[in-house]
């Protein structure tokens, strides 16, 4: 497939996608529990797991449903109070997560001893014996900013992010950000 081919697709697979959605509101509307209320809500569901896997595989971004229910639960947490956000105290939760490969073990090793030694901090063995070992010694030195090295070594294949307000009163929707980031710090 090449790539003009891609948002075709994807626009074929939103229009399923819409049209299970139109299939399940006529269905439970005029229906009681029954096999065809079921199937109509695996149909739902089938398609929206098929649109979120084929943006993910065709343009790095995340699940664009991922923790709807959170996010409704926060909505009507936040209330619907607007006005000058300054005068507002927020509080925000950050998450980020990254999926990288170490693609050389014996560097990655040595990356680490070698941050150790610049900062002056002893080091523990068993953090370098490991790939999780090393990602995580080098996250806890570092402060985590694994665009700082080589992508040789270690490289980044995915990152996303996303932040909530927690407080009430404050009317800042969610943010959100996924995507392949190969070397590259997002912008």
């Amino acid at each position: 497939m090449d790539g003009s081919a891609e948002p075709n697709h994807l626009l074929d697979l939103a229009g399923v996608l819409a049209d299970q959605i139109k299939k399940h509101a006529e269905i439970v509307v005029h229906e009681s529990p029954s096999p065809d209320v079921v199937a109509a809500i695996n149909s739902l569901r089938a398609a929206a797991l098929g649109y979120v896997q084929a943006v993910s595989d065709q343009t790095g971004w995340g699940n664009v449903f991922d923790a709807l229910e959170r996010d409704r639960e926060s909505e009507g947490d936040r209330g619907s109070a607007r006005g000058d956000p300054s005068s507002r105290d927020a509080v925000i939760t950050y998450r980020a997560e990254y999926r990288i490969r170490v693609r050389d073990f014996n560097a990655a090793r040595h990356l680490l001893r070698w941050r150790y030694e610049a900062l002056g901090k002893a080091h523990c063995d068993d953090s370098e014996e490991s790939y999780t070992g090393i990602i995580a010694g080098l996250a806890e030195i570092d402060g985590w900013d694994p665009y700082r090295y080589d992508q040789q070594i270690i490289e980044v294949l995915l990152m996303k992010w996303d932040t909530d307000v927690e407080t009430n009163g404050v009317t800042d929707p969610p943010h959100r950000e996924a995507g392949r980031k190969r070397g590259k710090r997002p912008r």
